[in-house]
């Protein structure tokens, strides 16, 4: 079990590379409905594990969710 920093707004967070999505945004202290995508543009699925979508060191960023009318 490794670990990874993953930076957000300014500040590195270190998250279990097996954590969920779901947990990330906890972490983070997004809303559980936002995306969180990673430098490549990918979302992190709530269900997958952060370490198949994110390397040590990236920055990510948590975009709401919205629909278009």
């Amino acid at each position: 079990m490794g670990n990874l920093n993953i930076k957000h707004g300014g500040r590195f967070i270190r998250v279990d590379e097996n954590a969920t999505g779901s947990q990330l945004k906890s972490l983070l202290g997004v809303d559980p409905e936002a995306h969180v995508v990673g430098p490549d543009g990918r979302e992190v699925p709530d269900s997958g594990a952060v370490g198949n979508y994110l390397h040590d060191g990236d920055p990510v960023s948590a975009r709401p969710e919205f629909e278009y009318w």
